[in-house]
């Protein structure tokens, strides 16, 4: 009886590298400090295995590893390549509790969602000292590059900011031409009649010819009617994503996905 070999493929390391300036095709990186300890004492690659660079300013490179020292590796970049999100998509967030904006972070990075605002609504549980949000956004940094990592999406290096409320968050918003901008509004607001909110999907599909996009989701608890009426002053839309109330981390994958694959 013929037996069959299950073959298996090892995972490309990828790594990401601050830079300044442009890199090319056969010239060599030294690897240091996190990166370094990486791939040589956890990943234990050698002289010749094949890793991919990152790099924030979104370049993306095979390389291959050419040399390694006590506290460096040398690296040949043999091949650009491009990896990047089709669409530029603007998170602005209702803070949740701490442990859901790590998780909101990671799988928005996944997703391919170009800037991530939290903001402390209305009704957000948790609020936080300037020195807290620091040290928080310290936190959502890492997740944000262990993130890129996994999924490759570097071309447009995510970028997390903190506001003390909805209407500094908007002032930040940097509108792009065409840019579509939606609020999402739960059912129960418009069970009240306060909003006639459209249906995500057909809003989506009803405007393919932009790329950019901007959304708002509220925190535990939802957005506030003035706050969902501040954004509709400054442009935004409302939809809902259907007729059930979406958890906020539920939310932001479901509006997320949608503008990224519709």
């Amino acid at each position: 009886m013929a037996t069959s070999t299950k073959v298996t493929t090892k995972r490309v390391p990828r790594i990401i590298v601050d830079s300044v300036g442009s890199h090319e095709v056969d010239s060599d990186i030294s690897v240091t400090g996190e990166n370094f300890h990486h791939l040589s004492h956890v990943l234990r690659c050698k002289v010749g295995d094949t890793i991919e660079v990152l790099f924030q300013n979104s370049q993306v490179f095979k390389a291959s590893i050419t040399q390694t020292c006590n506290e460096c590796l040398s690296v040949r970049l043999l091949q650009e390549t491009t990896t990047h999100a089709k669409k530029s998509i603007t998170l602005i967030c209702g803070y949740p509790k701490p442990a859901t904006a790590e998780f909101i972070t990671e799988k928005a990075v996944e997703i391919g969602i170009s800037n991530i605002h939290f903001f402390f609504a209305d009704r957000s549980q948790a609020r936080l000292s300037k020195e807290q949000a620091d040290k928080k956004l310290s936190r959502l940094e890492k997740i944000k590059e262990s993130a890129l990592k996994q999924s490759g999406l570097v071309g447009q290096v995510t970028k997390i900011y903190y506001h003390n409320s909805l209407k500094d968050s908007l002032e930040e918003l940097t509108p792009l031409p065409n840019m579509l901008k939606i609020v999402f509004v739960t059912p129960d607001d418009m069970h009240d009649n306060m909003y006639d909110a459209h249906n995500a999907i057909k809003l989506i599909q009803s405007t393919q010819e932009t790329d950019s996009y901007a959304m708002i989701v509220g925190p535990e608890g939802g957005l506030c009617g003035q706050e969902v009426q501040l954004a509709k002053d400054y442009g935004f839309v409302t939809a809902s994503l259907g007729d059930k109330v979406f958890r906020t981390e539920t939310a932001v994958i479901a509006g997320g996905l949608l503008l990224q694959l519709l």
